[in-house]
C-alpha cells in the first residue's frame, strides 16, 4: 500500500510540474527590442510564428492590439497552445491581405 501511495504521489508531482512549466509568451508588431523567448512586453515578440516557434505545449501566446500580418503555422501534433488578445478581435486582427492565411492549425494543435 505504501508503495502504490508513492507512486501516486510522483504522478501528481509529475503533472504538477508540468502545469506549473507552463509560460506565456508576448506579441507587440511595435516592440522595438524583441528578445526570445518573449515572457514579457519588454522583449515581446513582432509575429506570432516567432512566439510560436518558442513556446512549448501547455504555454499562451498572448497578441497585443495592432494589425498583424505574419504568417504563423502550428501542425506540431505535441504542440498545443492557447490563443488570447489582449482587448479582443476588435483591437487585434490578424489580416491575410485575402492572399494567405494569418493562422494555420492542424493535428492535435486545434
Amino acid at each position: 500500500m505504501k508503495g502504490f501511495r508513492l507512486v501516486v504521489f510522483c504522478v501528481v508531482m509529475v503533472v504538477a510540474a508540468l502545469q506549473a512549466r507552463a509560460d506565456t509568451h508576448y506579441v507587440n508588431n511595435l516592440n522595438p527590442s524583441p528578445l526570445s523567448p518573449y515572457t514579457n512586453w519588454s522583449t515581446a515578440s513582432t509575429s506570432i510564428m516567432m512566439a510560436v516557434n518558442s513556446a512549448v505545449s501547455g504555454d499562451t501566446i498572448l497578441v497585443t492590439n495592432g494589425t498583424y500580418h505574419h504568417y504563423a503555422q502550428v501542425s506540431d501534433n505535441l504542440k498545443s497552445l492557447t490563443f488570447r488578445s489582449v482587448n479582443g478581435a476588435a483591437n487585434t486582427i490578424l489580416d491575410g491581405d485575402n492572399a494567405h492565411r494569418v493562422i494555420f492549425l492542424a493535428g492535435n494543435s486545434v
